[in-house]
């Protein structure tokens, strides 16, 4: 979690317009919040579509695994949800 709070301030404090909705969070794990850092519960699928294709940039953060490379993440927010 430091590490997101850390690309947080950094961003912010360059003058990006940041939103940081974090899924799945522990409430104990919790230790930040900003007016666009939060901590949302689940939401729709078509809708985290809708959300992605909207944004100028994603960032996605992975655990250390021996996976390498992007997830399905990168593709679905270069297409834009088909009605």
């Amino acid at each position: 979690m430091p590490l997101l709070v850390n690309i947080y301030k950094l961003l912010k404090h360059n003058g990006v317009r940041v939103l940081f909705e974090l899924v799945g969070v522990n409430e104990s794990e919790q230790v930040y919040n900003d007016d666009n850092f939060k901590y949302i519960n689940l939401i729709p699928y078509y809708e985290y579509l809708e959300r992605c294709s909207k944004a100028d940039f994603l960032l996605e953060v992975m655990q250390s695994t021996s996976h390498s490379g992007y997830t399905t993440r990168v593709l679905e927010a270069y297409n834009e949800p088909q009605i």
